[in-house]
Order: structure tokens, then sequence, then C-alpha cells
């Protein structure tokens, strides 16, 4: 059994404070109107007063300076009259907006497979808040995790996912290209004769449709450490 059960199984003067407390309808706040020591009771503490509030249905949002101030009151003259709003609804924390999205390469460069091109940080999930009667209140749906402004992150020819989803890393060699938000790496190497053995000249075909002859691929990957 719940510390609420076991507070809500008990009457208010079994706890030595009787209150005037009413709920607002739907649940979103709580005001104590009336918190008076029983004859004979204690001084209460900050907890004796929560658990108090709790024989009245209010078990969630509880303001902690309300609390201490009624507490004091009471403390000092046995008796609370006023209308503090002694407990508020906690909102739900809607997911966070976009993904945070970090572009490792610039479109146009010729990149070798396995290259981390981007990463990202994906949407965050909402929390779920609740009344301050103790029902929940959902938190708005995580509907595309990867999602900036409602469009996904596109994986196209030659892009492939890792790292646990959060990076794109190339799977061919070739010019990484970047529209809107989707990648694609368009392969260097073509065959002139369309053999499926390789016969003829070694020429690298750049994403805009210019001939790269042999020579100049093999120093631009020897730039990047890759030549023999």
């Amino acid at each position: 059994m719940s510390e609420v059960e076991r507070a809500a199984g008990q009457e208010p003067s079994a706890l030595g404070l009787d209150l005037d407390v009413v709920v607002a309808e739907g649940g979103h706040q709580a005001t104590l109107r009336v918190a008076e020591v029983r004859d004979g009771g204690a001084t209460p503490a900050p907890a004796d007063l929560c658990r108090a509030l709790e024989t009245h249905g209010v078990v969630a949002g509880l303001d902690a300076d309300v609390v201490e101030r009624v507490v004091k009151a009471l403390q000092t003259g046995a008796r609370f009259r006023g209308q503090a709003i002694i407990a508020r609804e906690v909102l739900p924390k809607p997911p966070s907006r976009d993904v945070r999205v970090e572009l490792l390469v610039a479109p146009g460069c010729l990149v070798l497979p396995d290259t981390l091109l981007c990463r990202f940080e994906p949407r965050v999930p909402g929390r779920d808040g609740c009344l301050v009667t103790g029902e929940t209140v959902k938190a708005a749906a995580l509907e595309s995790p990867d999602a900036v402004d409602g469009r996904a992150i596109g994986v196209g020819e030659g892009v492939a996912r890792g790292g646990q989803g959060l990076e794109l890393i190339s799977t061919a060699f070739g010019w990484l290209n970047v529209e809107g938000l989707a990648l694609s790496v368009t392969p260097a190497f073509t065959r002139e004769d369309g053999s499926d053995e390789f016969r003829g000249t070694l020429v690298a075909v750049s994403g805009d449709g210019r001939r790269v002859e042999a020579e100049h691929v093999r120093a631009a990957l020897e730039a990047v450490g890759c030549g023999e």
C-alpha cells in the first residue's frame, strides 16, 4: 500500500488537523481556506499538513512555499485562514521541437566508404504531468524522433545509418549530395564500356557530370592519405 493510500485511510482528526480544502473542477488546482490544529493536537510539521491534504484527495503538485507558510501560521496561532492555492497541476512537458543536425562533410566533397557524414541528436520525448488529485496528464506523442520541421532526415543511395541510428555514414566512394534533408553519395567510378568486368579507362564522374581522369582521382586519394 502506498503512502498516499495509507494516508487516505486516516481521518483528518487522526492527524491532528482540520482542513477546508477546495479542489477546482478538473483537478487543476487546490485552494486551502482553513487549517486548524485540533484541541490537544501536536504542533504540525510540513509532512503532517501534506498527509492531511492527502485525505482530501490532494496528492500532487504541492507548493512547498505555501505549505511552509501555512505550517508557520499554525505553529504560531493554531489556525490559518485565507485563500492559499496550495497545489497546482503539474503540466506535461512537450517533446523537444527539432533534432540537432551536424553536417561533418561539405556537399560536393569526395568521400570514401565508411566516412562519417553527419550526426544528429533526436527529438526528446515529452514528460507526463498530473492533476493535483494524482491523475496522469499525458504528454504529446513523439511521432517522428528524427524530424526537422516535420520532415525526416533522408538516407539516399550510398548512405547508411550508424551509431545506433544517430549517424549517417557513406557506403560508397563518391561525391556527397545534400538536397534539403536528404543525403546521398554519387559513385565516383564508372566503366566506359559498360561491361561487367573492368576493361576501359578508369574514370571518375563528378556530381554535376564532369569527367575526372584517373590521375586526378589518384591525386585526390593521396591527398587524404589513401593513395599507394
